[in-house]
């Protein structure tokens, strides 16, 4: 056992950093509410216009996305398009998408989020809005929040190593979001990475690498449909 006179210098220090560590956090509560950009960078073996389709076809988004079940474009009226509408093009800016997000082991969970097309550049670029979100999970951080998904020539020095020659597209995602609550000020200067790369949402990974993901579905829809026959 460590003599008491031994364990008072460090329960002094741990004391001392637990100290600094709340006025800290204080600190960060009672600032004014500010910007937080994050931006990602993925490298791609696929060429913007392959990239293009999975992010024209809402069908796919769910492909690249955390948890998305469904992505859904909407008409004047708040409701879906048909399915065979459902799909992105010069008109489409402007209009309204409805993003259906579940985790499957947490199904009460689920919760929807309603974006505008702020802007949306066929195999270049999509740039979204947020509107709404059922649950407030995001909204009770910022009062903004915004995303972007951009397509650009990739420079060969930021080819991902075991792809060197054959990466040609940056996959660039950007989150900018303005705090509006004291968890949002807090979060956001503690871990600003971490909760803004947990809102961005859409997965960089899988989208630069969606034509496996493509393979997947496409092996996986002849089982569920055999399933469902049987």
């Amino acid at each position: 056992m460590i003599p008491f006179v031994k364990r008072a210098p460090i329960l002094s220090s741990i004391l001392g950093l637990t100290l600094l560590f709340l006025a800290y956090c204080g600190y960060l509560i009672s600032k004014p509410d500010s910007d937080v950009t994050f931006v990602r960078n993925v490298p791609s073996t696929l060429t913007p216009q392959a990239l293009g389709k999975s992010v024209a076809l809402l069908q796919d988004w769910p492909l690249w996305h955390h948890e998305m079940t469904s992505a859904e474009l909407l008409d004047g009226r708040g409701q879906p398009y048909s399915r065979r509408d459902q799909m992105l093009n010069a008109s489409s800016q402007g209009g309204l998408v409805l993003l259906k997000i579940e985790n499957p082991q947490k199904q009460w969970k689920r919760f929807e989020l309603t974006a505008k097309i702020v802007e949306y550049r066929p195999d270049q670029l999509i740039h979204l809005k947020l509107l709404r979100d059922s649950k407030n999970k995001i909204t009770q951080l910022f009062d903004t929040l915004e995303w972007k998904i951009e397509f650009l020539p990739l420079d060969p020095a930021d080819a991902s190593p075991r792809n060197k020659g054959k990466d040609i597209t940056l996959v660039r995602g950007t989150v900018i979001g303005h705090t509006d609550h004291w968890r949002g000020r807090l979060f956001c200067g503690l871990t600003p990475r971490i909760i803004m790369n947990q809102v961005l949402n859409a997965d960089l990974v899988k989208l630069a690498t969606v034509d496996q993901e493509l393979a997947l579905k496409a092996q996986a829809e002849p089982k569920a449909a055999e399933q469902t026959h049987n």
